[in-house]
Formats: structure tokens, sequence, C-alpha cells
């Protein structure tokens, strides 16, 4: 492994200098705090100065190993007298010696590990300032005899993954009947969200006992969806409208609460950036009250930066939580787990399949997200135990 520094202002800024400069086997491995020189010297000024390395290619034979080893010492020593700031790291390198065993294989050094264990995060879609916290946190509370174990670092780093999911707690009382409305941008699903939550309530799956539902929808220009949810109430015998206005949601509102437990409200997909839609369709639904529950509905496949935003934009309604949608559509969860718990928000549910059945839905679980990280060896049973309460409810951060 090829040592290296770079000045940069952020984590994000020292990773695309490193990777454009050094290629993109270049990985950091930590940031700290320095003085840079500027101005030819007579001023300086605080930035991130990140050091790494520049991961090799895979070395096949062992002769290999050691023409590789030679290289690296080589440019390490020219480092070393062209940047004073990197001696410390090259010291660790030296001392973290590779070593064989006797039967002649090569045994994974801690900081190779931390390398590799990099790259995962990255292919599962972290954000890069996700990952610096989690490698941060490794460095820091785990012994060389860990990260040296690649089944334990993984499993570990799981841990400290599943600790920054935020599940909802949905156990709290509550006044009959519950409202609640569904938000959230255009094709995330939010009417199939409703009928499979509506399937849940009525069969009894959700709360241990069957609740009488009424379904609304506000959303009047989708006149498919709208049908298709009258459909669904048909199919499941519970009471169906569609109100044009808020007088009228109100009016539905009134009638409903008579005989109804739940009623679960579809509202219409929105641009997040269409501000005034947005207030629109804020202002009907205050005719709900305070008391109602707003979810907000985000596709899995959604990327990291656009989960931030549309979390951010959707602020106004003070939703209680987000439904992740659509789970089978993408084999990686990274985007969702950091966006989320960067702008820490709590997941209620998640659906996969177009099947508007229960099948389809289930209460988030911490462990739900951790078994669908891509190319991790998760030991299940030691991560139930470790994200499940004593009434087989899902650990974690719960809010």
């Amino acid at each position: 492994m090829v040592p290296f520094t770079v000045w940069g202002r952020t984590w994000d800024e020292c990773e695309k200098k490193a990777k454009l400069t050094y290629g993109e086997r270049a990985v950091i491995l930590k940031t700290e705090v320095q003085k840079r020189p500027v101005f030819f010297g007579l001023l300086a000024r605080e930035e991130l100065l990140a050091t790494g390395y520049v991961r090799p290619p895979v070395i096949a034979a062992k002769q290999n190993i050691e023409e590789e080893k030679k290289k690296i010492l080589a440019e390490a020593g020219k480092l070393t007298q062209q940047d004073p700031q990197i001696r410390e790291l090259i010291n660790e390198v030296r001392l973290l010696r590779e070593k064989v065993d006797t039967t002649g294989k090569q045994q994974a050094l801690p900081d190779e590990n931390l390398v590799r264990l990099a790259e995962l995060l990255e292919d599962n879609d972290f954000t890069s300032n996700y990952r610096k916290k989690i490698l941060e946190r490794i460095r820091k509370e785990l012994s060389l005899d860990i990260i040296d174990n690649w089944t334990e670092l993984q499993q570990h780093t799981l841990e400290f993954i599943g600790e920054t999911i935020s599940i909802h707690n949905d156990s709290i009382p509550r006044k009959l009947p519950r409202i609640i409305i569904l938000i959230g941008p255009t094709g995330v699903g939010k009417t199939t969200t409703i009928a499979k939550l509506a399937a849940r309530y009525v069969m009894g799956i959700e709360g241990g006992q069957t609740k009488h539902v009424s379904l609304i929808t506000i959303d009047r220009y989708r006149i498919a969806a709208t049908r298709q949810l009258e459909e669904y109430a048909a199919a499941l015998k519970t009471p169906f409208a569609a109100p044009v206005d808020a007088d009228e949601l109100k009016k539905d509102l009134t009638l409903q609460r008579e005989s109804a437990d739940i009623i679960l409200i579809d509202t219409i997909g929105r641009s997040p950036r269409d501000a005034v839609e947005i207030a629109e369709m804020k202002k009907m639904l205050e005719v709900c009250g305070s008391g109602a529950e707003l979810h907000l509905a985000i596709t899995a496949a959604t990327k990291a930066a656009d989960i931030s935003d549309i979390t951010a934009q959707f602020e106004p309604f003070g939703y209680k939580s987000v439904i992740i949608t659509k789970l089978d559509e993408t084999s990686r969860v990274g985007n969702v787990i950091s966006a989320l718990a960067e702008r820490r928000k709590s997941v209620s549910f998640i659906t996969d399949g177009q099947e508007s059945t229960h099948r389809t839905i289930q209460k988030a679980d911490v462990i739900r997200f951790l078994i669908n990280l891509e190319g991790f060896d998760v030991d299940r049973n030691r991560l139930e135990k470790r994200f499940t309460l004593n009434g087989g409810a899902p650990a974690g951060r719960v809010e």
C-alpha cells in the first residue's frame, strides 16, 4: 500500500482530490485539522490533512508480494523526505509489516482490513460523511486484534451501523380514532402503501386486534389512483371518501370518527421543490387536527442527497416518521441508512412488492436493513440478540 497525504476543507474534498491524484484505489483512513501555509508561507489557515493508502492491485504470488513491499518502502522513503507530516503514518505502516505464516499464506493486516471495509461501505452507497464516522469509531473503540479479524470486524461494523438506525415508536397509547396521513413525492407508492396498511389493521396484524378502518384520498388529479383506492376499500369492506376541498374533508372526518378506529388518508404526490403546492396541501390537512400522524414515504432507491432534500422540504408538515417503500427494487440500502441517520429521522414501516397485501409491508426493524447490505457476512443470530428487546420488538435507537 502506498501512503499519501492531501489537503482539503472537508472529508469529501479530500477524497475527491485523493482519487483525482492517485486513482480510484486511493482510500482515506483518517483526517486531522492542521495549519496549512498559504501566500508563500507568510500566512496559515486551518484545513484537513488527510492521510491514506493507495490500495495495490491483487498480487498472486509470494515473490510478487516481496517486490511490492520493496516498491512501497521505496515510495514511502521519498514521501518521508518530501512531506514531514506523513512520517508518523510511515512508521505505523512499518510497524504493521506483512506477516507470513508457515504455509506461506499472507495474513491480512489491520489497515488492509480497514481499506477493505471502506470499499465495502462505499459499495453499499453509504455517504462519505457516514463512512468517515463509522471508520473513526472503529479506530477509536476496536482493538487491533479485532480489526485484524475480518469476520469480527464485519460484525462490529454491522452493530455500529445498526445503532444509527432509528425505529419509530408506535406503541404509545393514542385516542381513537387514529388519523394516519401519508405524504411524499409523486411515484413513491403512497396509494399502494395505504392499502397495505389498511389490510394490516383490518386483519388485526397491527396492534393485535382487528380495527374498523376508513379510507380517504385528497388526490383530485390521479383518477386511476382514486378508483384503485376505492376498489381496495370495497374489497376490505371499509368506508371510502374523496373530498375535493378542506370543508368536505372536515365533514368526512366528522362522519367517520363515529365508527372508525383508524382513518387512513392518501395525499397528492408533490415535488419536494414545489413549495407553493406543498403549502396548499398542508393547509388542507390542518382540518385533521394536531393529533393526526403524518408519515413521509420515500422509495429505497432514492439517492442519499435526494432523501436529505425530500426530508427537509416536507419538514413543515411535522411528520412523525418515514416509510421506506419498494425495498425490493434495490440491492443497496446504505443511502437510506446514511441520509436518515444524518437527518435524525426514524422509520416506521418497510414495503416491498407491488401487491397490495399485508405480506408486502412490515414494521421497520434494524435487522431488515442490516441483512440487505451487500457483501457483509451477516451473523443474523448475533444481530438479533443485539437488536431485540425483551418483548421481541426491534431495538436500536427508538424515537
